[in-house]
């Protein structure tokens, strides 16, 4: 099934077993309100080798500009490959 973003979403409805009570709807919560969340160690380190240090923004406009002017190969395999590595 495919959903649309133009589409509108259908209204939920509370259904409850008989004598059972509705589950109730999660409150919402404001970024910065809440309890305080923290992590590990490890997953620290993990979230800092995902994510570069520094972004050479020369590199980058180089790479944009031969993509452009299609001078860069994309090899759509090797992309793939590298996708589901990261996935592992």
């Amino acid at each position: 099934m495919r959903i649309d973003a133009l589409q509108t979403p259908m209204p939920v409805r509370r259904v409850s077993a008989a004598g059972v009570p509705p589950v109730p709807a999660v409150p919402r919560v404001r970024r910065g309100e809440g309890e305080r969340v923290e992590i590990s160690t490890m997953a620290a380190e993990l979230a800092k080798a995902r994510s570069p240090a520094v972004i050479d923004e020369a590199r980058v406009e180089r790479i944009r500009e031969a993509i452009l002017q299609a001078r860069l190969p994309i090899d759509g395999e090797r992309i793939a490959g590298k996708m589901m590595l990261e996935e592992r």
